[in-house]
């Protein structure tokens, strides 16, 4: 009863200080939107917490609470040590690049959170709370991106950026999908900040976003490159946006198999060796062929990878309840999908056509190929998929009619 009552009452606390904080954006919230987003946020967390404690023997996000407790006894103890390894992360960087990315996200997480158990006493539950408010602002941002773009689809696009729930049950707990969702869309929010108005803050936080996405995912940092780049390019050269994007993501598909004749640069090899990494370890998986480093293997392998983030697993393949909320999940995106081929805004073209939609479409279209040719673990396609799924349907509302019960 006392952990639920400091839950509420932090809960409360920290909606009154995003309150404080946006009433006076271009975009607010109201305090009653607010309640209803960060409440639906930190129940989805707390779900997320009791549902992989009792069902899958805690997960990461237990692990992660583990450990964090382990850091607070550190900063009591020795709060210089606590400081310091951060600082021999920074000089492990210059000699092994991957494993001290992989460190210092394992840091930024039970650290921030070592220091939160000082309020909360160690109790999941109320670190729940405290680290939604941390990632709160990815929803926020993307939202506030749309809404600024799309003014007449504000109400929808909040149901679907704050309510949608499998995108907040995934990105609300204890793990680092929630950071990685931060910096994806501070990134994109600066970055179309920055190239409306060219402010050189706005470009600095385009940097820390596309610096928090290298920490937490290297992979995803690099596929953001060349969608922001062709963003730019159709930006500040008047070209046709369609033209821009093709044009660089052909380039960049030259260079991705062209690098298989440099053994020092090839890329595809790292492609496989994360594909290997995943086969290595144990639990359902879906079909997915071995992929070798060239240009055959992956046109020979893309109908699997397509199929295993876009269409599986099927109904009759799901196991357990989270693989049932994958199925769920899927058909919706398809009903989405459906419901805009029969009810598309007169002008969905020109809407599709927007510099900043195509980077949603395809930065979410090669995110999802890159995760079918490497993960063959439903659970993990699902948690993986969700923020290009996310943006991906923020473009299919943005194109479609009107939808009048909610404007």
């Amino acid at each position: 009863m006392l952990s639920f009552t400091a839950v509420v009452f932090w809960y409360v606390a920290f909606s009154y200080m995003i309150y404080r904080m946006i009433r006076k954006q271009t975009v607010p919230l109201s305090w009653s939107e607010i309640l209803f987003a960060f409440g639906f946020k930190v129940l989805m967390g707390c779900l997320y917490g009791y549902i992989f404690l009792q069902y899958y023997q805690g997960s990461d996000t237990w692990t992660l609470h583990a450990d964090s407790i382990k850091e607070t006894q550190l900063l009591m103890d020795d709060p210089h040590r606590f400081f310091w390894e951060f600082t021999i992360i920074g000089n492990g960087l210059l000699n092994n690049t991957g494993h001290s990315l992989d460190k210092l996200e394992y840091y930024l997480q039970t650290k921030t959170i070592g220091i939160i158990n000082l309020i909360s006493q160690g109790n999941y539950y109320i670190n729940v709370v405290f680290w939604n408010f941390l990632v709160f602002w990815g929803h926020y941002w993307l939202f506030m991106l749309l809404a600024k773009e799309f003014p007449s689809k504000r109400k929808i696009h909040f149901i679907l950026v704050f309510l949608f729930p499998p995108a907040v049950f995934w990105l609300s707990g204890i793990r680092s999908d929630g950071l990685l969702f931060l910096s994806i869309t501070l990134l994109l929010f600066h970055f179309h900040r920055w190239l409306s108005s060219h402010r050189f803050s706005s470009f600095l936080l385009t940097v820390v976003g596309l610096t928090g996405t290298l920490v937490v995912r290297p992979s995803i940092a690099a596929l953001l490159i060349p969608a922001c780049l062709s963003w730019w390019i159709s930006i500040r050269f008047s070209i046709r946006p369609v033209l821009a994007f093709l044009t660089t993501y052909v380039l960049a598909a030259l260079v991705f198999f062209g690098s298989t004749l440099l053994p020092s640069y090839n890329i595809p090899a790292v492609v496989v060796q994360k594909q290997h990494e995943f086969m290595k370890l144990k639990g359902s998986t879906l079909p997915l062929d071995t992929l070798e480093p060239g240009f055959k293997s992956f046109v020979t392998i893309f109908p699997q990878a397509a199929a295993n983030t876009l269409l599986r697993p099927y109904p009759w393949e799901a196991k357990g309840v989270l693989q049932a909320m994958t199925v769920l999940e899927i058909l919706i995106f398809w009903i989405a999908v459906v419901h805009l081929l029969f009810n598309h805004h007169p002008d969905w073209k020109k809407i599709l056509l927007k510099p900043m939609l195509l980077a949603f479409v395809f930065f979410s279209l090669s995110l999802y190929f890159f995760i079918g040719y490497t993960v063959p673990f439903p659970g993990a396609i699902v948690r993986y998929k969700i923020i290009p799924e996310l943006l991906l349907l923020c473009t299919l509302l943005a194109c479609s009619k009107k939808w009048t019960a909610f404007n």
